[in-house]
């Protein structure tokens, strides 16, 4: 029932915002992830239908990540932890394909953190990985949990540019092409509305490249949604 109420609020404020203006949906999901994630938790409503009735644009960017050269520049440093007394390392982990630990979280009160505390210039964040722990590359986990001296080889890799940015990038300047492309001489106006950092930097990427062209200074307004908000806070 709180869904459907909410259904009705989204096709609400797709209808106002499409008297006004054009409006599209860039996601970097893969088709047809938005069609369906409407079906399920935006009862009552034919999304699909409405997207065609209003003239939506809907852009999966997910599908240019293969084609986005990417380098990154690698960095590792050892971190030396004290489990002898049974402390908690304080951090989650999570197990990727090849056999090291990402970081996922620091916790608070733990080993790691008051590492990082000591050692400022060789912090652990989210994002990196343990590749080693006491120079053997198997089963790290189960060898952290022992209590002894831990030595950890982390590293660090760090992208020349976000390829879901340039992901979005590339859908929403074909969006504004499709958009303005016959009206070289107007100025673009663009709200862009999400919930990540991603599509602000992709859409400012955007229209700062189209500033460098004769077409008049673009107007843009960005709004990041708060993190994990309630249906009541969404409506």
């Amino acid at each position: 029932e709180q869904l459907a109420a909410h259904a009705h609020l989204v096709q609400f404020l797709l209808r106002s915002a499409r008297r006004v203006a054009r409006v599209a949906i860039v996601s970097n999901s893969l088709s047809p992830w938005v069609q369906a994630s409407a079906a399920r938790y935006l009862p009552g409503i034919d999304f699909e239908a409405l997207f065609d009735e209003l003239d939506v644009p809907v852009y999966y960017s997910r599908q240019h990540l293969s084609n986005i050269p990417v380098t990154y520049k690698v960095t590792n440093w050892d971190v030396h932890l004290d489990r002898r007394a049974g402390g908690r390392i304080g951090v989650d982990i999570i197990r990727e394909f090849d056999g090291s630990l990402a970081v996922a979280r620091i916790e608070e009160g733990g080993l790691m953190e008051q590492w990082n505390q000591d050692c400022p210039d060789r912090a652990v964040q989210p994002g990196d990985r343990f590749a080693e722990v006491n120079g053997s590359t198997d089963s790290l986990a189960a060898e952290c949990r022992k209590q002894q001296e831990l030595k950890i080889l982390v590293y660090r890799a760090v992208p020349d540019r976000d390829p879901y940015v340039e992901a979005k990038r590339i859908d929403m300047t074909a969006c504004l092409e499709k958009f303005y492309g016959r009206h070289a001489n107007w100025q673009q106006n663009v709200v862009c509305i999400g919930d990540a950092v991603t599509e602000q930097q992709a859409i400012k990427e955007v229209l700062l490249s189209n500033s460098e062209s004769s077409r008049p200074r673009a107007l843009c307004k960005t709004v990041n949604l708060i993190d994990t908000p309630s249906l009541e806070q969404l409506s």
